[in-house]
């Protein structure tokens, strides 16, 4: 079999010809068992499944908890526990016990329970695509080669508005989205999102701003884009984007 190695959704590396033989061995989660040496760094949404995932079903996924509990892993751990010694499986009933005198710590990783994902495949030249089911139109001007985007419409506050400008009256930070792209392509297009009805009051599109952050960042938020360019009380548009990443959209 061959191993995917991924992260923040795309592949960063394959292992042909992996040989996996079957074994009643304990399993070790941040750990090598033999001597003893345990990972340093911290750990978040583990999930065991009984078959491997494919790239759409790790990204249209990976942000979102409602349907791993669900999609019959074989494991899953939220780590939301703040003391103890036993990590709850949320799908199944495998607790495991924890070792080394591990800290538990606030999370503030970009993953909630619940909102919409949806993948278009093979975009390779300029043209609008609408992602219906994440509520996102996505009007490509440019693409350099082709690229799939994942977007997921997260119904739940990020961890922070930290970066939002002083000037700033209103933080529509529920629904956020997450936009995924495969490739390292560059590309520019012009975002459309559709928030809940009634959302916006004032249709003056310059008082409108778009921030964003990396995909995996729990950090601040960088202002993006100045002005969008069309405002009605449920969609907002912003033009010229050329990054994946995290979106969310403030009045000033």
């Amino acid at each position: 079999m061959s191993c995917r190695l991924y992260l923040d959704g795309k592949v960063l590396g394959t292992k042909q010809e992996i040989n996996l033989a079957s074994n009643a061995e304990q399993l070790f989660i941040g750990a090598f068992h033999q001597d003893n040496l345990f990972f340093k760094g911290k750990i978040d949404e583990l999930r065991i499944w009984q078959s491997a995932r494919n790239q759409q079903e790790i990204t249209e996924n990976m942000h979102l908890t409602a349907y791993s509990k669900t999609a019959n892993p074989l494991a899953y751990y939220q780590f939301n526990q703040s003391s103890g010694n036993t990590l709850v499986d949320v799908a199944a009933s495998a607790d495991a016990a924890v070792h080394g005198d591990p800290t538990f710590a606030s999370s503030n990783v970009n993953v909630g329970g619940t909102g919409s994902s949806q993948t278009i495949s093979n975009i390779a030249a300029p043209g609008t695509h609408d992602f219906t089911n994440a509520k996102l139109k996505m009007e490509f001007t440019s693409i350099a080669d082709t690229s799939g985007f994942t977007i997921s419409y997260q119904t739940f506050k990020p961890n922070t508005t930290d970066g939002v400008g002083f000037l700033t009256n209103a933080v529509f930070n529920n629904p956020t989205w997450t936009v995924i792209q495969d490739s390292n392509a560059a590309f520019s297009a012009n975002l459309t999102f559709t928030f809940p009805a009634g959302t916006f009051s004032s249709l003056v599109p310059f008082s409108y701003r778009l921030y964003h952050r990396d995909i995996g960042s729990d950090g601040p938020w960088s202002l993006l884009v100045v002005g969008a360019s069309s405002v009605t009380s449920t969609k907002i548009a912003f033009d010229g984007v050329g990054v994946a990443g995290q979106f969310m959209v403030a009045k000033e």
